[in-house]
């Protein structure tokens, strides 16, 4: 299982157009594999049967402030269609500048004001955590894309070589 972390200073657009601010952390879906659990006689306990399709994955962006537009995101079963957000940085290096790019789109599932949230529509609200349920994202160093995951059609690309055509084509899936 691999460690999820969390990513300050990214640029946050809805439909790839509308620009609402720089979030104070993103934390990316954390790609698995999803298992079973098994309990046969003679094994001395549970294990764990791979599945070979992907797990459910979940990202988390925290904003400054409650925005309309992500309000209206979030618990709304239109929000899987309408727009995808898309979070990108610039990461300064010591020797050159990279462009980090996440587009994901899905289910907002939550939303959660922070403790100094006043939610009375007055003044500043403070932070606010939205967690997406995630059906596809696209994470891009300088416009390469480094993985591609598509929950729906089984689509897991690392670095444009798709692992899971063998099992779409052994299952007939295309």
């Amino acid at each position: 299982m691999s460690t999820r972390r969390a990513l300050a200073g990214y640029d946050v657009f809805v439909d790839g157009l509308e620009y609402l601010g720089t979030c104070t952390s993103f934390t990316p879906p954390t790609v698995e594999v999803a298992a079973l659990e098994a309990n046969v006689p003679g094994h001395g306990g549970s294990f764990d049967i791979s599945t070979l399709r992907l797990a459910k994955m979940e990202a988390t962006l925290v904003m400054g402030d409650a925005f309309p537009a992500l309000e209206t995101l979030a618990a709304n079963p239109r929000s899987v269609d309408t727009p995808v957000l898309r979070v990108s940085a610039h990461a300064d290096g010591a020797a050159d500048l990279r462009r980090v790019e996440y587009q994901i789109s899905g289910l907002w599932t939550k939303q959660e004001p922070g403790e100094t949230s006043g939610g009375d529509g007055g003044g500043d609200r403070g932070m606010c955590t939205y967690t997406i349920g995630v059906r596809v994202f696209t994470h891009t160093i300088d416009g390469v894309e480094q993985r591609h995951v598509d929950l729906e059609q089984n689509i897991h690309r690392i670095k444009g070589a798709d692992v899971n055509k063998p099992l779409r084509d052994a299952l007939r899936r295309r």
